[in-house]
């Protein structure tokens, strides 16, 4: 359904269980189907008389992170937000690390164009051809050691990067 749909997008799912009710096997089921880093399991309610145990929880679900709060006194909120930034923060820290590699691999390709213009100056040069030839060529060696040095910038280099961004996460 949507909500699944929505978990599979989302940057982090807080799956939110109720404590003083049994554990069902659709509820198992679901968390089951989630990404257990980008996924915190919640026990709520532990104010009340638990019928679903955290260590239940831990051992039926044990790739995931586990936590038990009460959202009417308060208990464990602060492992919850202390949750939220570790989960948060490392998948921006993996974003970070998938984007450098995506820049890494888009200077090697305007280095293999840039090598390429050389070689065929240098060939040109050989072969006398005439000097606006050779100036076109220049310039686009210039334009690829500019763009890889950040002196400039193409429209695919703008749609490279937002190609890479969902926005409304």
């Amino acid at each position: 359904g949507k909500a699944e749909e929505a978990a599979g997008a989302a940057d982090l799912v807080l799956f939110v269980m109720d404590g003083s009710v049994a554990l069902d096997d659709k509820v198992v089921e679901k968390i089951h189907r989630l990404d257990p880093d980008r996924t915190v399991v919640v026990l709520n309610k532990i104010d009340l008389p638990v019928v679903v145990s955290p260590d239940g929880i831990k051992s039926e679900f044990p790739r995931f992170r586990t936590l038990e709060i009460s959202a009417k006194t308060g208990e464990g909120l602060e492992s919850l937000k202390r949750a939220l930034v570790d989960t948060v923060g490392r998948e921006q820290l993996n974003w970070i690390a998938r984007e450098r590699v995506v820049l890494n691999s888009r200077l090697v390709s305007l280095l293999e164009q840039a090598s390429h213009y050389t070689e065929s100056l240098a060939k040109s040069f050989k072969e006398g051809k005439h000097l606006e030839l050779l100036a076109v060529e220049i310039r686009d060696l210039l334009a690829c050691y500019e763009e890889a040095t950040g002196k400039r910038y193409s429209e695919n280099l703008l749609d490279n990067i937002f190609s890479r961004f969902c926005i409304g996460k």
